[in-house]
């Protein structure tokens, strides 16, 4: 028998749920302030690119859980809601499903080129697990857990996931250079981030070989005025210019 990958008590409704505030199959988005607001009604319909189960066979912890469960849409992305400054706003959806033993998460990447990337929260709480690979190893990895309102940058050189780790949708929004690709390679060939987070907490994956133990750091409170550092000018060590650099990026936990 199929597994039901939705939680019984999340009370989620997909037709339903993702109709709130303007998220739905085609929704219609205002332009949002730069700094990323979230008011809608511009009449510009988007339809959302999904992430199903089949598209995540690759990176899911629980190979026995997924040997059974049916396919299901994982999560959401509305791409290009708004485009200024060369810069591309979009938003992600993330219902409250559980990956078996793993909590719900994103396929994750890394960006080609010298390309960071803003996240904000609109809804509910994430984690972000960020990694970075150097000399065929990973060099550094550390997490930020953010909640509506707080804001996470992903430097450049850095591989990253977002996890949904709660009973609620995930929305959040993201600022990103029109000229960045993402590259899912290397985190599909490693069949997943080089931790899972799981119902028993961070699970080291085993492809990796060793790896630095976790960083946590916390969100930013605000979002930065000058998003000019996401047009490829952050530098693979995270020198993003004087008004944010790496040690401001996320705040010491």
């Amino acid at each position: 028998m199929a597994v039901n990958p939705v939680r019984k008590d999340s009370g989620f409704n997909p037709l339903r749920d993702l109709s709130l505030n303007g998220i739905g199959p085609t929704a219609l988005y205002s332009s949002p302030p730069f700094q990323g607001g979230t008011g809608f009604s511009n009449g510009a319909k988007i339809k959302p690119a999904i992430r199903r189960l089949k598209d995540l066979k690759q990176v899911i912890y629980d190979k026995n859980w997924l040997n059974k469960a049916r396919d299901f849409p994982v999560y959401y992305m509305y791409r290009g809601v708004k485009e200024e400054n060369g810069l591309r706003y979009d938003i992600t959806v993330i219902p409250p499903k559980m990956l078996g033993e793993e909590f719900t998460k994103t396929q994750g990447h890394h960006h080609r080129g010298k390309y960071g990337e803003l996240y904000t929260i609109l809804q509910g709480e994430a984690i972000y697990l960020m990694q970075r690979f150097e000399n065929k190893k990973i060099t550094d990895v550390f997490v930020v857990r953010a909640k509506k309102g707080e804001s996470v940058v992903i430097p450049s050189g850095y591989a990253h996931i977002t996890i949904n780790p709660t009973r609620k949708v995930l929305k959040m929004a993201n600022w990103i250079s029109e000229k960045c690709q993402s590259v899912y390679g290397l985190i599909g060939k490693k069949r997943g981030a080089c931790y899972f987070y799981t119902k028993k907490g961070w699970i080291k994956n085993k492809n990796y070989g060793n790896v630095p133990s976790l960083r946590f750091k916390k969100p930013l409170k605000t979002v930065p005025k000058d998003l000019s550092f996401l047009k490829g000018l952050m530098g693979a060590g995270g020198e993003i210019g004087k008004h944010v650099r790496f040690r401001a990026v996320c705040r010491k936990a």
